[in-house]
Parts: structure tokens; C-alpha cells; sequence
């Protein structure tokens, strides 16, 4: 049925209308400047948007989506997966329903690691003091990283210091804490598979946390071709070809670059730093729902 309003739409040359997928009410954080830069680059190229909360994705007027503002997911996964599965095998959200499931649970990291150069990570479904000990030396770092199986951000980030009692902790991966981590993290933007910008995330004084909420700030990033490449091969790993996604890169503490993170359900695009504002980004859209706008 979703197909059949689709082609209607189509035919009768009527502009589809997409529904970008925002957080619930009761999420206190404000996404609409975030909203306001992707409805323009999508407006650019002729695709009219709309909000909807991502818990109302099962709604009937829904023809294509893109959950793209989707905050909050991470905090009812149960809810979150139930609603995808039914649109596992259609083409009616711009990354596909395996894609977001499959992004959903970190441990697509273990999918990602066959491809690309991974930050060594552990999956714990109890992390104990004895587990750490084991895993400090494993990874040589006094320190340990600690993130929920489902998470978005930094929410839930956990720093586990050699000497303190490991809290009660489930369902998380486990890493080493990198030293270079104050240089920041490097953000490589793809749309439709190409490279499209690239920025560098880096902590306030005294954190480690790169998020905005966090005091981090962003600049622009000269990326080689090398990082490119890198990026490229991490979004080849995943189930299908992805209208959007985000590379998140660091130095390891062997030196190398290796992916942190790929997002491809809500990433920040720093689209104000695209060269061309975003409009790549409305090309990959328009071709993933066949829309031919004039």
C-alpha cells in the first residue's frame, strides 16, 4: 500500500512529502536548528519535509521517511526496533529499516572491525573488576572506556580508572581510553557514498567528551585521501548502500587511525560547514525516493 501512494504521488506530479523523524515531547533538547538546515538542503533540490515524532512512524500518511532527527531512540530500543520491522524489505525509509536495526546495537562494531581498522572494543553483558583487570591488560591502558550496547552520544559514557571498583554496569562495550583523544575526533560525511565534508570534533579543556553539551567545539577538516578512503570502506560494511551517514575517526594508541563510530540514523552533518550547504545531501535523498524534482 505504501508503494502504491508513492507512485500515485508520483504521477499524479505531486512533490512527495517526507517525514523527518524528531525526538518525543518529554526529550528536552532543541533540535529544531538542526531541522531548520536539513529541511533547506532537502527544500533545495524540490523535496518538501515534515516533522514527525519517531514513535509516530507507524502512521498510515507516512510515505517515506528519514530518521535523521531521531533523538532519543537509543532510550526505547524495544519500541524503536518494533517500529522499523515492519518496513524491513521496502523502500520507504531513506536509510533502509536493516540499516538503522543493524546501527542500532553497537555491536555492529564486530561487523565493521572485518573491513576497517576498529578501536579495539569488548562486548560484556556484566562487566566485573575482574573483567576490567583482564581488559586493562588486553588493552594496555590503565583506563577504560565503558558505553551502553545502545546508546547515542556520549549518553551513559562510563570512565573506568585502574584502583576504583568497577559500578554495576550491563550491556556495554569496553575500550581503551586513547591518548590522543584531546586532539579530537574526526567526522567524515558521506551522502549517497560520497564524500561530501569533513570536520574535526574537539573536547573542551579539561574533558574528553567532544559533544556540544559538553563544552566541544567543531572546525573545518582537510581530509586525505587516505581518511576518505577509510570512511568509504566503513559504510561498504553495512547491509545496504546508505543515502546519509557519519565516519567517526581517532588515533589509536598504535598510532593508526581507526573507526570510533558509524552513525547512520541521527548523525550531526554539520551541514553549515558543507561547501555546498547540504545540497548534496538533497541530491541523495531525491535519488533515493525517485523523486524528479524540476
Amino acid at each position: 500500500m505504501r508503494a502504491l501512494a508513492r507512485a500515485l504521488l508520483v504521477d499524479a506530479g505531486c512533490p512527495m512529502q517526507l517525514s523527518i523523524l524528531c525526538p518525543t515531547p518529554e526529550v528536552q533538547l532543541d533540535w529544531r536548528a538542526a531541522y531548520a538546515r536539513l529541511s533547506e538542503a532537502l527544500e533545495s533540490v524540490g523535496l518538501r519535509t515534515r516533522i514527525l515524532p519517531w514513535t509516530e512512524l507507524s502512521d498510515p500518511s507516512v510515505t517515506m521517511a528519514a530518521a535523521c532527527l531521531a533523538w532519543g531512540y537509543h532510550l526505547q530500543p524495544g519500541r524503536w526496533i518494533a517500529l522499523l520491522r515492519p518496513f524491513l524489505g521496502t523502500g520507504t525509509l531513506a536509510n533502509s529499516a536493516e540499516s538503522l536495526i543493524w546501527n542500532s546495537d553497537k555491536i555492529y562494531l564486530k561487523r565493521l572491525a572485518r573491513s576497517v581498522p576498529v578501536v579495539p572494543t569488548h562486548f560484556c553483558s556484566t562487566l566485573d573488576d575482574v573483567t576490567a583487570s583482564q581488559l586493562r591488560r588486553r588493552f594496555r591502558s590503565e583506563t577504560l572506556v565503558a558505553k551502553p550496547r545502545w546508546g547515542a552520544g556520549a549518553h551513559g559514557l562510563t570512565f573506568l580508572h585502574d584502583g576504583i571498583s568497577v559500578p554495576p554496569l550491563r550491556d556495554v562495550l569496553v575500550q581503551p581510553m586513547l591518548t590522543a583523544i584531546t586532539e579530537g575526533e574526526i567526522s567524515l560525511i558521506y551522502f549517497d557514498g560520497r564524500f561530501s565534508h569533513a570536520v574535526r570534533k574537539l573536547p573542551a579543556a579539561g574533558e574528553l567528551r567532544v559533544q556540544a553539551e559538553y563544552g566541544g567545539r567543531v572546525e573545518d577538516f582537510a581530509a586525505s585521501d587516505a581518511l576518505i578512503e577509510l570512511g568509504q570502506s566503513a559504510i561498504k560494511a553495512a547491509p545496504d548502500a546508505l543515502t546519509y551517514a557519519r565516519v567517526d575517526v581517532v588515533k589509536g594508541n598504535d598510532g593508526r587511525w581507526q573507526v570510533i563510530e558509524l552513525e547512520a540514523i541521527e548523525p550531526e552533518l554539520f551541514l553549515h560547514l558543507a561547501p555546498d550547504g547540504g545540497r548534496a545531501l538533497g541530491e541523495a535523498f531525491r535519488k533515493r525516493l525517485s523523486i524528479f524534482c524540476p
